[in-house]
């Protein structure tokens, strides 16, 4: 705010109530944060634009290069040992200095690793087989299965 040369007035006690100069400085801020909001969409307009037309012409490239936030595994391997011997978040917060959202992200990304390995195993069933109704065997008056 004393970047502005009506500012640097304020600093005379005689101008510091002046409602002319809260005017003008008011007026000032407003121009300039329009114009900040102004180019941060016109910028996140043309990224998006860019992308759209990488993703349109070369899906190959669009996938290597757009990959998305990778997760820090090295720091949930940390967080994921310090669960596994029985600390608590808060102590894990106080020790490593992460956030509670990142302990359940570490836990997260593990029972996806976890998921994702059980893809590659082969099924114990096919599905012919669980399409098979089971046979019911009358024994007296109830129904076994």
């Amino acid at each position: 705010m004393l970047s502005l040369p009506t500012t640097h007035r304020r600093l005379d006690v005689k101008y510091q109530d002046d409602s002319s100069l809260n005017l003008i400085d008011t007026l000032l801020f407003e121009v300039w944060a329009s114009c900040a909001r102004e180019d941060y969409e016109k910028r996140r307009y043309r990224q998006r634009e860019g992308i759209d037309n990488l993703k349109a012409q070369n899906p190959a490239e669009y996938a290597r290069k757009y990959k998305g936030k990778q997760p820090n595994t090295k720091n949930y391997e940390k967080i994921l040992k310090l669960l596994d011997n029985g600390l608590g978040y808060k102590d894990i917060k106080e020790s490593l200095g992460v956030s509670g959202t990142t302990i359940a992200n570490a836990k997260r990304w593990r029972n996806q690793q976890i998921i994702d390995k059980d893809k590659d195993m082969i099924p114990m069933f096919t599905e012919t087989d669980l399409d098979q109704p089971l046979k019911v065997v009358k024994r007296g008056r109830k129904p076994f299965l």
